[in-house]
Parts: C-alpha cells; sequence; structure tokens
C-alpha cells in the first residue's frame, strides 16, 4: 500500500511498483499515470519479458485523480491474481500472465515528480477466505476462458461462412446468395454476443468482489448489451464484410522462373507458337493452321523445316520479334503477287488453298488497322504512347491509336467489332466476316467522313484548287496514291474526272435532291462550301469506301 502525490513539471508522471523482479529476465508492475491532456488517470498492470514491455488490454483501466492529489493505491497480489484499489475503490482484478517467482520490488518514477508519504509492504498468508477467494477467482478464469475459446471458433466459423458466401455471390459455386449472406451476417454478430457474455462475467465478478453503485449499473450495463446483441443477432439481414481485393508487395519470383523455363533453348515449343503467330498475322494463314493446338491431335505444320529455322532465329536473337518481323516482310514469299492472272493457273489447280505458299494470300486488314489507316493517311493520327485506356463511346471523335481504347467481353469499340476485332477472352485467332454493316460504318461514319474532308483539303493545297482537268487528274493521282497505294488505272481515271464534273453540278442542285437522313451524330468537319471542293471531298470518300483500302494483296 503507497501514499503519494504526483507533481509538476513532468508529461507522463508514472508511478510504478514492480514485483518478481528479476534484472534482465522479467519483471511484473503496477503504476498509475497522469498526462497532460488525458481526461483521467491511468491505473494499468503490465510485464516485461527480456527488457521487452507488453501492455496487455485487459490491465488498463482508469483513475479519478489529479496532480497535487494524494493517491491511495493498494495493490494485492494473490498468486497469479492482482487486485488493485485506487483511495479505496476497486479498479482492476486481473490475472497475471506471467508464472509467480522470487525476485525484488522495485518503486520506481518515470518522467515526473512525486511525493511518497508513505510505503506498506506485507507478506500474505494463505487463509480459508483466501482459498476461497482464489477458488472463486480460478472458477471465474475457467468461465472466461471457455468464452474466449468460443470466442476464438466464432471468429473461425465468420472466416468461413464469409468465404463461402463471397464464393456463392461470385458466381464461383452455386448457391443462394441471400442465404449465404444472412450466416456470415449472423457469424460475425455472434461474436458480438460472446463478446457481451465476457463483459457480463466480468461484470458480475466485481459486484461479487465489491458491491458498490458503480460496479452495479456496470453489471446491468453488461446485461442490456447481452441481450441488445442476442436481438441483433436474430436480425441479420445478411450486410457481411465482402472481400476485397489484395495483392503481395513482393515477388515470389515464380513468374519469372516459369518465363525462364519456357524460354529456355532446350524448350522450342515457346518460339515455334510465338513465330507461327506473327506468319499468320503477316501470311493471313499459319504455318500450322490448328493455332491453338500444337500437340499430336493438332494440324501438322505445311513447312515444318520453315517453321524450326524461325523458331531459332527468335531464340537466337534474344526473343526480339522486330528482327524476324523484318525478315518476314522483306521476304520474296511475302512479296508476291496475290493475283493469280488466270483461273486456269497451273498452280492454282494443283494447290488451290495455297498451303506451298506459291502467292500471297489477300485478306482484310485487322479492325484497328482499318480505323487507323484513317488517321494515318489523312495525317491527323495522334501518337502520343501510353496512358489510360480510352473509353469505348469516343471511338468515332479520338485520335489516338485504336489499341489503347477498352476492350472487355462487355465493353467494345462499335467501329471494331463490325470489323472483327480480336475476341478478348482467347489469342488464336481472329474470324474474318463479311457484313453490310462494315460498309455502313465506312460510308457512314463520322470517323470517315472527318477523315475524307481533312484529307481533301490538304491533296487541294499539294495540287491546287484549280478546276481544270490536269489539275483535278493530278487530284485524282494523289488521292489513289494516298488512299490505295497505287496510281489509277485509265478507266478509273476517266470515271473520277467524270464524277468529280457532276457531282459539282448534282452539289448546285441540292434544292431538287432529296436530303439524305442525318444521323445521330454529325461530322465535327464541316463539309466545304466550295461545290468543286465538296466535290473532291466526296471523291476522297469514296475511295475510303473501295475494297482495296482495306485489303491487304
Amino acid at each position: 500500500r503507497a501514499k503519494y502525490r504526483k507533481l509538476k513539471p513532468g508529461t507522463y508522471r508514472s508511478v510504478g511498483f514492480s514485483f518478481d523482479h528479476v534484472p534482465g529476465t522479467s519483471t511484473q508492475d503496477v503504476y498509475t499515470s497522469r498526462t497532460d491532456g488525458k481526461p483521467a488517470g491511468g491505473v494499468q498492470a503490465f510485464h516485461r519479458i527480456k527488457g521487452k514491455q507488453t501492455y496487455p488490454r485487459d490491465a488498463i483501466t482508469t483513475g479519478k485523480f489529479e496532480v497535487g492529489d494524494l493517491i491511495d493505491l493498494e495493490f494485492t497480489v494473490r498468486e497469479r491474481n492482482l487486485t488493485i484499489k485506487v483511495n479505496g475503490e476497486l479498479r482492476l482484478e486481473y490475472t497475471l500472465p506471467l508464472e509467480r517467482q522470487k525476485g525484488k520490488f522495485c518503486v520506481w518514477n518515470h518522467s515526473g515528480n512525486c511525493e511518497f508519504h508513505s510505503l506498506e509492504i506485507k507478506p500474505l498468508t494463505r487463509s480459508r477466505k483466501d482459498v476461497e477467494m482464489a477458488l472463486q477467482a480460478a472458477h471465474h478464469g475457467v468461465r472466461l476462458a471457455e468464452k474466449q475459446n468460443e470466442l476464438a471458433i466464432a471468429k473461425l466459423r465468420e472466416q468461413i461462412t464469409q468465404w463461402q458466401a463471397e464464393r456463392v455471390r461470385l458466381g464461383v459455386t452455386p448457391g443462394n446468395a441471400r442465404e449465404t449472406a444472412i450466416a456470415a451476417h449472423q457469424a460475425r454478430l455472434q461474436q458480438a454476443v460472446i463478446e457481451a457474455h465476457i463483459e457480463l462475467l466480468k461484470a458480475t465478478r466485481l459486484v461479487n468482489l465489491a458491491a458498490s453503485d458503480k460496479n452495479k449499473r456496470q453489471q446491468v450495463a453488461a446485461e442490456k448489451k447481452l441481450q441488445q446483441s442476442k436481438l441483433d443477432q436474430q436480425q441479420a439481414d445478411g450486410t457481411y464484410t465482402q472481400f476485397k481485393a489484395s495483392y503481395p508487395t513482393t515477388s515470389t519470383g515464380r513468374r519469372t522462373a516459369l518465363a525462364k523455363w519456357m524460354t529456355q533453348p532446350t524448350n522450342p515449343r515457346t518460339s515455334r507458337i510465338a513465330v507461327n503467330h506473327i506468319w499468320l498475322r503477316h501470311f493471313g494463314e499459319a504455318l500450322v493452321p490448328s493455332v491453338d493446338n500444337f500437340g499430336l491431335s493438332g494440324k501438322k505444320p505445311s513447312h515444318p523445316q520453315l517453321l524450326d529455322w524461325l523458331a531459332n532465329q527468335l531464340a537466337d536473337n534474344g526473343w526480339q520479334m522486330k528482327p524476324l518481323h523484318r525478315l518476314m516482310v522483306t521476304s520474296r514469299t511475302y512479296r508476291q503477287a496475290s493475283l493469280t492472272g488466270s483461273t486456269q493457273h497451273k498452280n492454282l489447280m494443283k494447290d488451290p488453298e495455297n498451303r506451298y505458299l506459291w502467292r500471297m494470300n489477300w485478306h482484310r486488314m485487322e479492325a484497328e488497322s482499318v480505323r487507323d489507316s484513317l488517321l494515318a493517311v489523312a495525317g491527323k493520327m495522334d501518337t502520343t504512347i501510353g496512358g489510360p485506356d480510352l473509353a469505348e463511346a469516343d471511338g468515332q471523335t479520338s485520335r489516338r491509336r485504336s489499341l489503347y481504347f477498352r476492350t472487355t467481353p462487355d465493353n467494345q469499340m462499335q467501329m471494331l467489332t463490325l470489323f472483327d476485332q480480336a475476341n478478348p477472352t482467347e489469342c488464336y485467332r481472329r474470324r474474318e466476316s463479311v457484313v453490310p454493316q462494315q460498309a455502313l460504318a465506312l460510308s457512314n461514319g463520322r470517323l470517315a467522313i472527318d477523315m475524307s474532308r481533312l484529307l481533301a483539303a490538304d491533296l487541294s493545297k499539294q495540287v491546287g484548287t484549280s478546276t481544270e482537268p490536269a489539275s483535278q487528274s493530278k487530284f485524282i493521282v494523289h488521292a489513289f496514291e494516298c488512299i490505295l497505294s497505287r496510281q489509277p488505272t485509265a478507266v478509273e481515271s476517266a470515271a473520277c474526272l467524270s464524277f468529280l464534273q457532276q457531282n459539282a453540278q448534282l452539289l448546285e442542285k441540292t434544292g431538287e435532291l432529296e436530303a439524305f437522313p442525318a444521323g445521330k451524330e454529325e461530322p465535327t468537319v464541316a463539309a466545304s462550301t466550295d461545290l468543286h471542293q465538296r466535290a473532291r471531298e466526296n471523291l476522297v470518300h469514296v475511295l475510303f469506301n473501295h475494297n482495296e483500302f482495306v485489303t491487304i494483296r
């Protein structure tokens, strides 16, 4: 029992008493504090093991005293039961976490000043009452331990039901999502019930030790809390805590190990698959037609030695794909014509599917290339590299490259979808379809009309705006070279000259023409007010709709 005052100056003003103190091994402590800025004083027990201090939550309470007040602290240690009274009021009953051992008794003061009036230390002799109290404390400890065990089981149960509810919610396993959610919510609320039980046990124990009005009020509050927690559990509505995505902060190295194994020289499969995909993109048909199956059930390669040689080239060049692309597109095979010149061509009779690559396979450009070509030919492509993905709704107005548009099973840009963009759920090969909507996308699409008008304006600046046949013919040649990468034939040139003349004449008679229904999305580039320039815009638009514009021959 000690009587003392906490005095200024100081910050924490902790006055403590260590018992069972074995230097360098362990000690158990009781102390009071009056910290600046705190609403009340502190009363606490803690312990040290090899210099490390541990402050158990159950050993923390408060005391109503101020700096300068006389504090009457009395604490009793019977076996591992600790009881603390402050100014005659029971403040804490606590079971010591460490076994008792012979040691010193110490008094200490931390960050403050103290005036001691008295200090009295008495050994306790075990009486019948002491044994009964120890037995009661033991029974109380057993009941608390049982509830703590129930609480641990309840926490595990919550994790299991939460996991089950998440699997049903995410569609991993079948089941009733509502029922599993309620079960998970009830499992969480069950913990609150057990915690309320533990709180009531402690409050009842304090009443048994000291039936003060304060302890009785605390017991009544604990009973109400228990009843309310049971009611809350019965009214569970399924608002359980859902799992949040979590990612490790450091790599395990497993992906690196897998990548090294896949690309090692003794594993030719990876390089052969990569070469087969690259060949498919350039030549329209793969060396191994079953690009998704390189196994025994897949199709055999048409040129196995070529496939192996290209695979070695890829691996030997440090897996750099640019040299491989350059090798393919500069090859004599790639530069062959796709036209046979005659339906009676001898190779066409022997190899109609062109399996042995005696001509080039003609095929339509990929969806992204179709859209990007509109921008590139008109010289209006935004070549900014990187950045966040673009909303699919901006496909007709944005001038960024098509690879930046968001593509998911639920979000796809319409123009790219029409021209058979890559399937976001697989990565083998694209299907190639011919549907009327493709032509409509180029004839009515805002992007195609805008680029037609911009390109026509640029070409007119180069050749002049004269309507003389020579100037018009020069415009036609430039338009063919820009859009179709070739010069017009004599027949095409004559047809285009006639178109420019007749179209300008038609545009003069707009009152006699039936207006074409306007679409939902108007072009962002206004049509020229000059009729002859407007005709040139229309001609460029026609060439953008030419089959050769979207075809690789």
